[in-house]
């Protein structure tokens, strides 16, 4: 039956709050057609971002009798001593290696302002990953920063098994939780921790409202084991104040004053969103490590 309440979930669902098990189902066809028309740049996928590679990218395969011009630095001593012949150790290329995101849903995601709110778009970019990798073939993991715990989803490379994780993302885009004690992001940098294997490729999707010394802590942690790329996700409300005006607002539950009359207040919040973000830009430099700022007016750009 058609009514008021029906309307107004449709339209919560179409506004950037929520996003649907069939949107990021159709973000395959999205790949596919840029894939088709070469122009897979145009997604600005992090995936595209050149980075330092950790490993060798190739697996031992056998060892063979040393010939002249072989590298004297594959030699393999222990089989040159047993056979008193020398021989030298043999790779082959890695085939492929697992592809870890990691989303965090921490409350602080369910806001935005213009188009969607951060954790639509971190989910979205997370399902856009996961499908342009699952295309090439490549085995994807995924671990789901909730209130109640970590989810993990073990790397696999079929699609089939990449719906039950879409559906559990859509699902956790509606939500909503309250702000709480709890560090979801330290909670999922410990569980991937866990997880992760040496030379994963690993995409790390925050708002990092939460970037303390702990949290950078693991994150450097992780990343001396595999490539590690950081996904800034904001919203233009963050980064600019609105016009001059006293806002109200609320979180369902109770309503603050929001004054944006005083310059000077104006000139603080502006400056607070740009000491955060030169933070993580200055932390990736420094380190190494790859990082995309996304705003949730979809408008991204690259540092290294």
């Amino acid at each position: 039956m058609w009514n008021k309440q029906t309307n107004k979930e449709i339209k919560k669902v179409f506004s950037g709050i929520e996003v649907t098990l069939k949107e990021l189902i159709d973000l395959r066809g999205n790949v596919i057609h840029h894939a088709k028309l070469g122009i897979n740049k145009s997604l600005k996928l992090p995936g595209q971002i050149l980075t330092r590679m950790r490993g060798r990218g190739i697996d031992f395969d056998a060892t063979r009798e040393y010939q002249v011009g072989d590298d004297i630095r594959s030699m393999d001593w222990r089989v040159t001593a047993r056979s008193l012949k020398p021989h030298i150790k043999m790779y082959h290329e890695e085939k492929e290696r697992p592809v870890w995101l990691a989303v965090d849903l921490s409350p602080s995601l369910y806001f935005g302002t213009r188009c969607m709110f951060k954790s639509v778009s971190s989910i979205k970019q997370a399902a856009l990953l996961g499908w342009s990798y699952l295309l090439k073939r490549e085995r994807i993991g995924v671990l789901i920063a909730t209130e109640d715990k970590t989810l993990v989803y073990k790397p696999q490379s079929c699609e089939q098994n990449y719906l039950p994780i879409l559906k559990t993302l859509s699902e956790c885009s509606s939500i909503h939780p309250a702000f709480n004690g709890k560090s979801y992001l330290h909670n999922l940098l410990l569980t991937l921790q866990q997880q992760i294997r040496s030379g994963n490729l690993i995409f790390i999707l925050s708002d990092f409202f939460q970037f303390d010394e702990e949290i950078q802590k693991l994150v450097l942690q992780i990343a001396q084991r595999a490539q590690v790329i950081l996904t800034f996700v904001y919203d233009p409300f963050e980064a600019e104040p609105p016009p001059p005006y006293q806002y109200v607002l609320t979180n369902g539950q109770r309503q603050v004053l929001f004054n944006m009359n005083n310059e000077q207040s104006r000139m603080e919040y502006s400056q607070q969103f740009q000491n955060k973000q030169n933070t993580l830009i200055d932390f990736s430099r420094k380190h190494n490590i790859a990082l995309q700022i996304i705003c949730t007016d979809q408008k991204q750009e690259s540092h290294i």
